[in-house]
């Protein structure tokens, strides 16, 4: 069959737990795709809300099948077992309180006949209420397809920003080759990684023979008051320091150079002053000493010696700059008052 007549079946692989204020729109802008060879795959755990009740309201539609797992396995549980169960050529990733806009799937898979390649990365937009910001991949219109460039061009600017590109290394926005998937078992890590998705892109890219980059931003990634990189998680420091620390061995082991370490040691900062301030929008819950305590602590537990400072520094502008500096410098009780007046404040405007 000639290239442009082709139509893979694509596994549309969706995890589901606590989303029933949102799965509905979800499943309503996957089932209105423009690229219909579809096989829509729902796993879903035990949910208190009954959200994996709600997945059995969509099996009129013939391309969609639910898995039901008695075990919270998680999101990567979840879409391994999406994985296991996938007849699709490609497959692609979606969280289910987001939602993709009708072209997004066709368009990826157009780029990916155009450009011979066996992986489409695209953009996406981060939705926050009624706000939409359009994050767009720079690097559209570009192929990759020498295992040097797809470690250094692809894979390395996916594990944070090192001040001037970067890019998201969320697999959601991604078109995927199962023939890869299938033929090394890759499957996620389990729950102690805080970032699923850049492990599993550490053991996928280095397989991948070429990688094409997409101007589709069709993929609308949500930032629900529950979701879960928003909620405050106890001892998420432990998760982000172990996380940190096997990306690190993993880019050793393929040889990346120090831009890459410069990257991670932003990741890990970022993370961290992220986490402080999650502590500090639920104070509620934590309580003001406890919170100070953790802040202390956090900031203490960072080796000055260890971090590129100055090189990761060039990464925070703007409003992000005041929080690295006050962690840089080892200023916890500043940072944690300053966190709670951006919280407070942030609160104050949205209602």
């Amino acid at each position: 069959m000639e290239n442009n007549k082709r139509n893979d079946l694509i596994s549309v692989i969706i995890p589901v737990y606590n989303v029933k204020p949102y799965l509905e729109r979800c499943m309503k802008s996957v089932l209105s795709q423009t690229y219909e060879n579809l096989e829509i795959i729902l796993v879903a755990d035990k949910s208190p809300d009954r959200s994996d009740e709600m997945c059995y309201n969509y099996v009129s539609d013939s391309r969609v099948v639910v898995i039901v797992q008695e075990e919270n396995e998680g999101l990567s549980g979840a879409r391994n077992s999406g994985i296991k169960a996938a007849n699709g050529r490609y497959a692609v990733f979606i969280d289910s309180d987001d939602y993709i806009e009708a072209s997004m799937i066709e368009n990826l898979y157009t780029c990916l006949i155009k450009t011979g390649a066996d992986t489409v990365i695209g953009g996406f937009k981060r939705v926050i209420g009624a706000r939409i910001d359009l994050n767009q991949n720079r690097y559209a219109g570009n192929v990759y397809d020498n295992p040097e460039d797809i470690k250094n061009k692809v894979l390395k600017k996916m594990l944070a920003s090192d001040g001037d590109d970067f890019i998201a290394m969320s697999v959601w926005k991604v078109l995927f080759s199962m023939e890869i998937i299938h033929d090394h078992n890759l499957r996620f890590p389990d729950k102690k990684y805080l970032c699923e998705d850049i492990i599993f892109d550490f053991d996928y890219y280095p397989l991948v023979q070429k990688v094409a980059m997409c101007d589709d931003t069709g993929y609308c990634y949500c930032l629900n008051e529950d979701s879960l990189s928003q909620a405050y998680q106890e001892n998420k420091e432990q998760r982000i320091a172990f996380q940190t620390s096997e990306m690190a061995v993993r880019a050793r082991a393929l040889g990346l150079d120090e831009n890459a370490f410069v990257r991670i040691d932003n990741f890990y900062i970022g993370n961290l002053i992220h986490h402080i301030k999650t502590m500090a929008a639920n104070v509620n819950k934590t309580g003001k000493s406890t919170c100070l305590k953790n802040c202390i602590a956090i900031c203490n537990s960072v080796s000055a010696e260890e971090i590129k400072w100055n090189k990761i520094q060039r990464c925070y502008k703007g409003k992000d700059k005041i929080p690295f500096l006050l962690f840089k410098n080892n200023k916890p009780r500043l940072l944690y008052c300053y966190m709670r007046l951006l919280t407070a404040t942030r609160s104050l405007i949205r209602h």
